[in-house]
């Protein structure tokens, strides 16, 4: 029987888990309580890769085996749980996805933050960064870029 409310989900979900993440757990165990089980679910996960979407995806199947496990990582999957499985099982995966998605958004914050950063420099700046980038050295850069340089040389 699906859940209709986060109320209605097992005790340790609802002592452990905060109440955002007990509606992620509650639509995936609606959707696995919907889902054929020939289909094992790989049709959702093939179509959330499709779309791009960022959403941490763990499979739980009564039904799994090896090759199953390997499609559905292939596919995107962070976890492939098989049935039967200790309450603490999904939740320690959960936690670990929650973990992982937090990781990967600081890591776009960063991302966007050095993107916003290129924006602002000047023209001739950009210039050197992407001749560096290009992998050229320092003094190649410069001559490439128009830029004059200075040498030392210490006896």
């Amino acid at each position: 029987m699906p859940y209709r409310t986060n109320a209605d989900l097992p005790d340790p979900v609802r002592t452990h888990l905060p109440p955002h993440t007990q509606d992620i757990y509650r639509e995936t165990f609606n959707h696995a309580f919907a889902t054929r089980a020939d289909d094992h679910g790989m049709r959702l996960l093939r179509e959330l890769k499709a779309r791009r979407v960022g959403l941490p995806v763990i499979v739980v199947t009564g039904h799994g085996d090896i090759a199953l496990a390997v499609t559905a990582m292939k596919e995107g999957a962070i976890d492939f749980i098989e049935k039967p499985f200790d309450d603490e099982v999904p939740l320690a995966a959960i936690r670990s996805a929650l973990s992982r998605q937090a990781k990967n958004a600081e890591r776009e914050t960063q991302r966007a933050e050095v993107r916003a950063r290129i924006a602002q420099l000047s023209a001739r700046e950009r210039q050197v960064l992407d001749a560096l980038v290009a992998g050229d050295q320092s003094t190649g850069s410069s001559w490439s870029t128009g830029c004059a340089t200075a040498r030392s040389t210490i006896p």
